[in-house]
């Protein structure tokens, strides 16, 4: 008799279903067979690491053993948990001569989500079963589904590159502060490990495509892996490191924030450029401008940022002046702004996140 005949899938009593969770493995293995397709996806929840911890391997098992129409193991396929697959691709692994052609009617039914996690996450051996399998039709057309979401997300891709280079020429400069540079560097970062996993997957795909002789396939999948690399190593690149420079999507936003300390002449000024001169660029000149943004915090009121001209020289205003400039360069020490390279590696591109940062460390002056 056909091992895969359909009419060999008896009713079940639906009743008797609900203490499905207390069968012993004997009882489940004795029962799976005359449940239906619908009642073996039903069930397929009770057999796992968290409900049954002692026999869920030993059950899982059976769904391979003992269960022998395409439509229950397409059953099987649709409900089964990534713990379950996982157990089942590595039992038959050892087990392959018995069960591996049980393997087909599992994957016409496996969801695409679960596929591409079996995919990327599948152990060496599992992969060589997987390998073998891509000659059977239901992973070629579980490969082509793929081709298609490929297409779409590199689509997507490329899409959100273009809008980012678009958000970073339009950024107010005059206002963003560190929280927004971090969302900016966030967005990159989460683009670049989206085409990263476009790229992992994308691989994992090809090198089953390369066993199924499907030469479209495989120029698919192989152009979808050239271009989400492309994408996140050379148009996304990597933010700046000890010994490299930033690239990519993360040197245009370096660059467009650090504009904000280009000279008259539109050239960039020197990272050891003191920080006293760089804070010109957000128009603090004046002692005033220091007194405002918090690098006085002794003098109660803009009133004292001045001797009484009448009581002293103009001499004695000139050296006071002074010494309100020489406590501004300490106190911006003090805080751990002596450079221009001191403001950028806190983030500090414009006189509001200055402000905020001097605020913030209020205590050290």
């Amino acid at each position: 008799m056909d091992p895969f005949d359909p009419s060999k899938t008896a009713s079940f009593p639906a009743e008797q279903l609900t203490t499905a969770n207390q069968w012993s493995t004997e009882k489940w293995r004795d029962n799976l067979p005359k449940l239906s397709p619908d009642q073996i996806a039903s069930i397929l929840p009770i057999p796992t690491p968290q409900q049954d911890p002692i026999s869920w391997k030993d059950k899982t098992h059976a769904l391979i053993e003992v269960l022998n129409t395409p439509q229950q193991l397409e059953a099987v396929g649709r409900a089964v948990s990534f713990e379950q697959i996982c157990e089942i691709l590595s039992w038959i692994t050892e087990n392959k001569d018995l069960h591996q052609a049980k393997l087909f009617p599992l994957f016409v039914g496996m969801p695409q989500g679960l596929f591409l996690l079996l995919l990327v996450q599948a152990t060496p051996a599992q992969q060589i079963l997987l390998k073998q399998e891509s000659i059977s039709e239901p992973i070629q057309h579980q490969l082509t589904l793929l081709t298609h979401s490929l297409s779409s997300i590199s689509g997507n891709q490329n899409q959100a590159f273009s809008n980012l280079e678009i958000k970073f020429g339009l950024l107010d400069l005059a206002i963003i502060g560190p929280d927004q540079i971090i969302e900016q560097e966030g967005l990159i970062e989460f683009l670049r490990e989206t085409c990263l996993k476009t790229q992992l997957v994308s691989s994992k795909a090809l090198a089953l495509a390369w066993n199924s002789n499907r030469t479209d396939l495989i120029e698919k999948l192989s152009s979808a892996k050239e271009q989400s690399h492309k994408l996140a190593h050379s148009l996304i690149g990597q933010p700046k490191l000890p010994d490299s420079q930033a690239t990519g999507l993360y040197a245009l936003l370096e660059n467009r924030l650090n504009s904000v300390f280009n000279d008259e002449n539109n050239m960039p000024l020197s990272d050891d450029e003191p920080a006293l001169e760089a804070l010109v660029k957000f128009s603090i000149w004046y002692i005033n401008d220091y007194w405002e943004v918090g690098l006085l915090p002794h003098i109660s009121t803009q009133e004292k940022l001045q001797l009484d001209a009448e009581a002293v020289s103009e001499q004695e205003q000139i050296d006071y002046r002074k010494d309100l400039f020489a406590l501004v360069k300490n106190n911006l020490e003090k805080i751990g702004l002596s450079t221009l390279q001191d403001l950028k590696k806190n983030k500090i591109y414009s006189k509001a996140a200055l402000k905020n940062f001097i605020q913030s460390n209020r205590q050290a002056l």
